[in-house]
């Protein structure tokens, strides 16, 4: 999954691959240095959000087949 990472109060986002949010931070804490634990500028700093793989398809109503 993609998702948007970033400080919460900077407008500046990565986009990161990764399983799970918790994980997207944990990558955007490598790229930027930053330490994962720390309280001050760690990941309780940060958002990530999801981001849509294909927006294009976005409001599209899903197959569903039985």
């Amino acid at each position: 999954m993609l998702y948007e990472v970033g400080v919460r109060w900077e407008r500046e986002r990565k986009l990161i691959e990764a399983k799970n949010s918790t994980l997207a931070k944990r990558e955007f804490c490598k790229r930027t240095g930053r330490k994962y634990d720390d309280p001050w500028s760690g990941v309780s700093i940060l958002t990530a959000r999801q981001k849509d793989a294909n927006p294009a398809q976005k409001g599209r109503i899903p197959d569903v087949t039985e």
